[in-house]
C-alpha cells in the first residue's frame, strides 16, 4: 500500500539518478584514493615476498581460517588476511569476500569496504546482490546516500533484481541525510515495483518521520504494519538491517 496521507512531499533527485547513472563511483572521487593506493602497494609488494611460497605453513592455514570465519581483531589483521587471500589460487568466491566486507562493516570501516571492493573487481570477481548492498550501506552511512543510488542503478541495468535489503538501506540513507520526502517517495517506489515492506522497513521510514515531526504519517504507517502483518527481515534472510549498521 502506498503512503498518500502526507503532506506535499517533494520528488528526491536521487531517484532521478538511480537511473541515468550507472558508473561505479571512483574512489578517488571520494577522497580516499591514497587509502586505495596504499592498500595496493602493500598487496603487490606482499605478492611479491610471498610468490616463492609453493605450500601453505600453519600461519596460512590460520590467516585462511580468519578469512572463512571473518574474525578479526582489528583493520591490519583484516588488511594482512586480505593480501594473503589474494593469492590464493582459486580465489574465494563472492560469498566469502561478502562475508569478509560485512565483518569490515561491522567494524565501521567504511572507507576500507569500498577501498578493497574495488580490489576485489580488479581481480575478475563479480558482485552479487549482497556485496552490492554492502556497498549502498557503506555510502549511505558516509551520508553519500547518491552514490548508493548509483549502485542501485547498476544492480538494475546488469539485470540483477534488487532486494528488501537494498530498498530498506537506501530509504534509510535518505533518512540519515534528512531526505525524508525522498524515503517517502523512495518507499512508494518500492511498493510499486512488488517489493512488499517488512518490520524493518517501516522501522526506518517511521524513525525518519518521526525524527521530522511527521508523527501522524508514522502512526498511520505503524497501523498498517500491523495489519500487514510484515515480518522481519532476519526471518527470511541472512542480510542486517541497515540500521544495525
Amino acid at each position: 500500500m502506498m503512503i498518500t496521507a502526507r503532506p506535499s512531499f517533494m520528488k528526491t533527485p536521487c531517484l532521478a539518478s538511480a537511473f541515468r547513472s550507472f558508473h561505479f563511483p571512483m574512489l578517488w572521487d571520494l577522497g580516499i584514493g591514497n587509502f586505495h593506493s596504499a592498500c595496493l602497494l602493500f598487496t603487490y609488494s606482499f605478492h611479491s615476498s610471498s610468490r616463492s611460497t609453493s605450500t601453505h605453513t600453519h600461519k596460512d592455514a590460520s590467516l585462511i581460517s580468519k578469512f572463512n570465519s571473518a574474525s578479526f581483531r582489528d583493520v591490519d589483521d583484516v588488511l594482512a588476511s586480505f593480501n594473503h587471500i589474494i593469492l590464493m589460487h582459486p580465489l574465494p568466491s563472492i560469498v566469502h569476500f561478502s562475508r569478509f566486507l560485512s565483518a569490515l562493516v561491522r567494524m565501521k570501516q567504511y572507507h576500507t569496504v569500498l577501498s578493497l571492493s574495488r580490489t576485489i573487481e580488479s581481480l575478475g570477481i563479480s558482485h552479487n546482490v549482497h556485496s552490492l548492498n554492502i556497498l549502498i550501506n557503506c555510502f549511505c552511512r558516509l551520508h553519500l546516500v547518491d552514490f548508493g543510488f548509483s549502485i542501485f542503478g547498476k544492480i538494475l541495468k546488469i539485470g540483477m533484481d534488487p532486494d528488501i535489503v537494498t530498498f530498506n538501506t537506501l530509504i534509510n540513507g535518505l533518512c540519515i541525510e534528512g531526505k525524508i520526502n525522498g524515503a517517502v517517495d523512495f518507499f512508494n517506489d518500492m511498493v510499486a515495483r512488488g517489493c512488499q515492506p517488512n518490520v524493518c522497513t517501516y522501522t526506518v521510514i517511521v524513525s525518519g518521520l518521526c525524527k521530522f515531526g511527521k508523527t501522524n504519517v508514522a502512526i498511520w504507517l505503524l497501523k498498517e504494519m500491523i495489519e500487514r502483518g510484515a515480518r522481519c527481515c532476519n526471518l527470511h534472510c541472512n542480510h542486517r538491517c541497515p540500521l544495525q549498521g
